[in-house]
């Protein structure tokens, strides 16, 4: 992607004496990006940590009008190099050079107290830290003059519209006086490497009123799906936001075994101060997201961008699948697709439903599970595998309210930015699952009682999950083991610390009305189950999580294998499920 930002020699960042970009005078850098032209510095840690407080210092300036602020680095610095062996080397330019182990202790000193300022955050307040917008358009029309010249040509950069489009518009339009301009958006479509991969079975996508594309050849289904959030809080990085606002996506798609073709994007940016904030704002956004549907070779059609309080980002996917590998999430129950003839699937794929249909028919039923006070355990029929860690709720609740740590918020925007494609195809090709779903919003409980539930499960009278209308003579029952619940580093610690995410509290109030017995093996109470570490985990909302599948018993080792090594690192084996003629659906948890 290019910049379209003067650049020097070697492709650093081109900037004044103000740390202002010689070629936009609204954007400003400091840092290894940079290149000071008047005073050039190598590229040491020491003069990015001295060029932040100038540099805040002159984004202030810029925003009120005010004279931009000289900055000259030191010529000298001090340089500290260990050499491995609690020893170390100093110098400062050709004023002299020390060696010796009591520099190294100083230097260890120094790089920890460093490090300190990045790990012990100081806690923010929950109610205003999360629920502020990106940004603020009291703040930022209070004080917004333009304190350079822009460029005449450059659309919406004139002296003083940006202030004035905020300014004398204050009560912001609804319908479409809210979209965002169509100077914008053509600039920053120009700008995003789009793929065209599908280019033959799209006949027309981005400029019309609606794209048109080709339908999937028989016997291929068409699939949709939409999902749409907000940003996790007002720092977080709007590429990485749009990656992982498209992968969360395109997840529902890789959940049923098919494969994405299109997508539509719906974006909500928050009002700036100016069209190049807006534009900045949107490429970011879209350009992180492109990246990942690029990857799965799904191609962005078309969309809606209009102004609103918060950035939020969503995706309407269409896919296609073939009939006989859908997995969906009542296959636990149905174990055959409603949606296809036998006459339409292979030997393969026949002999693998047909088997599970006998590991699940009544005919073939296990004995009935007993209650906690007995010895008897059933044989499980199927497992329940789960594809990715938990915990990106509480992290990201911890990090929006500065009391998580930037090591566990990293391992959960990795997470999040995983995809589950490789996975759903080796829980097909290699499992055989008959049920999958991704585990996002509603929590692995929630999702879990999904599956369980079947087509036309109900909650009765007594708020006892039931089969009604499923056409089986009883139920499944599953089983969740507590303690294999794979958690993301730093998951436990939040939630030890009370860090829900705001739906945790609905998803466990939900929970009450769907779990027929809740109870263990180990203790005859459910405080202990409530009391462990990982209980709350069975609430935390997912964001773009893994995949929960039921595998039969006997594909679960080549299954994890094949996980493992295609990078679900966390993949593992949370419970099971088998049959059970004489009772209702319902779920058990157990510790372990």
């Amino acid at each position: 992607m290019k910049t379209g930002l003067t650049l020097d020699e070697k492709g650093f960042l081109a900037v004044n004496r103000h740390l202002q970009s010689v070629s936009d005078p609204y954007v400003f850098a400091a840092g290894d990006v940079s290149s000071m032209l008047e005073n050039p510095r190598p590229k040491a840690g020491v003069f990015a940590v001295r060029a932040g407080p100038p540099l805040l210092r002159n984004l202030q300036n810029a925003l009120r009008g005010a004279t931009l602020a000289t900055y000259t680095p030191q010529s000298t610095f001090l340089s500290l190099i260990s050499t491995g062996d609690k020893y170390a080397i100093a110098s400062k330019g050709s004023v002299f050079v020390l060696e010796g182990a009591w520099l190294w202790k100083m230097k260890d000193h120094i790089d920890r107290k460093f490090m300190r300022m990045y790990q012990d955050l100081p806690s923010m307040d929950p109610s205003t830290s999360s629920s502020s917008p990106p940004f603020s358009l009291s703040a930022l029309s209070s004080f917004f003059t333009p304190s350079h010249p822009p460029n005449p040509s450059d659309p919406g950069s004139s002296p003083g519209e940006a202030a004035t489009s905020v300014h004398s518009h204050t009560m912001r339009c609804g319908g479409c006086g809210s979209k965002v301009g169509a100077s914008i958006l053509s600039r920053v479509l120009s700008r995003i490497e789009q793929s065209h991969s599908c280019n033959e079975d799209i006949l027309l996508g981005m400029g019309d009123d609606a794209a048109v594309f080709r339908p999937p050849p028989p016997p291929l289904l068409q699939i949709q799906t939409l999902d749409f959030f907000r940003i996790f809080f007002p720092r977080f990085d709007p590429y990485v936001f749009g990656q992982i606002a498209a992968n969360h996506a395109l997840s529902d798609c890789h959940a049923m075994n098919a494969r994405p073709r299109t997508a539509l994007a719906q974006a909500v940016v928050p009002l700036a101060a100016s069209e190049k904030l807006t534009e900045g704002l949107l490429l970011q956004l879209l350009a992180g997201a492109v990246q990942v549907l690029n990857a799965a070779g799904c191609t962005l059609v078309g969309g809606h961008t209009s102004e609103g309080t918060e950035l939020t980002l969503g995706f309407a996917i269409t896919g296609e699948a073939h009939p006989s590998q859908l997995l969906y999430k009542k296959g636990i129950l149905r174990n055959s697709s409603h949606l296809k003839n036998d006459e339409e699937e292979s030997e393969d794929v026949k002999r693998r439903r047909l088997d599970g249909m006998t590991r699940m028919s009544p005919g073939r039923s296990l004995s009935r599970a007993s209650s906690p006070s007995t010895s008897f355990a059933p044989v499980p029929t199927f497992s329940l595998l789960l594809t990715k860690a938990l915990g990106t709720g509480t992290i990201m609740a911890a990090a929006g309210q500065g009391q998580g740590s930037a090591k566990w918020e990293a391992g959960a925007v990795a997470s999040m930015l995983q995809s589950n494609a490789k996975a759903a195809d080796i829980l097909w090709r290699e499992g055989g699952a008959i049920a999958a779903t991704d585990v996002t919003g509603f929590g692995v409980l929630g999702h879990l009682t999904e599956m369980i539930r079947g087509d036309n499960g109900m909650v009765g009278e007594d708020n006892l999950l039931t089969t009604a209308g499923t056409g089986q003579e009883g139920g499944v029952r599953a089983r969740l083991i507590l303690s294999s619940l794979p958690a993301l580093p730093g998951a436990e610690d939040c939630l030890a610390k009370g860090i829900t995410s705001s739906l945790a509290p609905a998803n466990q109030h939900h929970a009450r009305h769907l779990l027929r017995n809740v109870s263990t093996v180990a203790h005859s109470n459910t405080s202990s189950l409530r009391q462990h570490s990982k209980y709350p985990l069975l609430f935390d909302p997912q964001t773009a999580g893994g995949l929960l599948a039921c595998v039969p018993v006997d594909k679960v080792g080549i299954t994890l294998h094949a996980l493992q090594a295609a990078g679900y690192e966390a993949a593992c084996v949370i419970g099971e499920v088998w049959n059970d003629e004489k009772t209702d659906v319902h779920i058990e948890l157990v510790i372990d």
